[in-house]
């Protein structure tokens, strides 16, 4: 009897479901030069930038410059060397600082200083959903009285609350007041809220002060 056995493929490296490459194209990155242009399809880190040729350039780099909409992304301009080049030829860059987009955010691509045939070239986005890395924290004692926390991050879309003690806590824009209506967090519960950048945390006690641990979510 013949048996079956499968073999597991070894990948170079682990890529998380929370990893997605978004794709773009030109239809020349080497005479008449074109740029192209992505869509974002959620909120998410920008953690690579790749370029491949579907053909030579020649006499000169391509330059690519990348811009989030209209921004230059840090690390900007990466290069496509003419040295080695031809079909399949892949240049690539990782921003130089944490990079967030939003949904219908535009990421460009803007090849220049190359030249010879109407080349094409592709462009991916190497972006990271945001499920739960976590960032800055902070503690903010309430008691019979409310008192709020320091504003969110600008990029801050998501926190986690924990308190010692049961408490009410308020969420909005400017310095909230929590009052004994608001809503309940029990104690030593961790819950996530849904936040806009800038906004602030209150919390008042149930029965007994305590403290409100506060930490960003990406």
């Amino acid at each position: 009897m013949l048996k079956h056995q499968e073999t597991n493929m070894a990948y170079p490296s682990t890529h998380k479901l929370t990893v997605v490459h978004i794709s773009a194209h030109s239809p020349s990155i080497g005479a008449s030069l074109v740029a192209a242009y992505l869509r974002v399809p959620f909120r998410c880190s920008i953690e690579k930038l790749t370029a491949v040729a579907n053909g030579a350039i020649t006499a000169a780099d391509c330059s690519i410059a990348v811009a989030l909409n209209g921004a230059a992304i840090g690390g900007s301009p990466f290069t496509l060397p003419v040295a080695g080049a031809g079909a399949g030829q892949v240049a690539s860059m990782t921003p130089t600082a944490k990079t967030y987009a939003n949904e219908d955010d535009t990421v460009s691509f803007t090849p220049s200083g190359s030249s010879g045939a109407n080349i094409a070239g592709n462009f991916t986005a190497v972006q990271y959903i945001g499920t739960g890395r976590l960032g800055a924290s902070q503690d903010v004692a309430y008691g019979s009285s409310s008192a709020a926390s320091a504003a969110f991050g600008a990029q801050t879309y998501k926190v986690r609350l924990v308190a010692t003690t049961d408490c009410r806590i308020r969420i909005s824009d400017g310095t909230p007041t929590a009052v004994a209506t608001d809503t309940y967090l029990p104690a030593l519960a961790a819950e996530y809220f849904t936040v806009t950048p800038g906004q602030k945390v209150a919390a008042i006690q149930v029965s007994s002060a305590g403290t409100l641990n506060v930490t960003e979510v990406s």
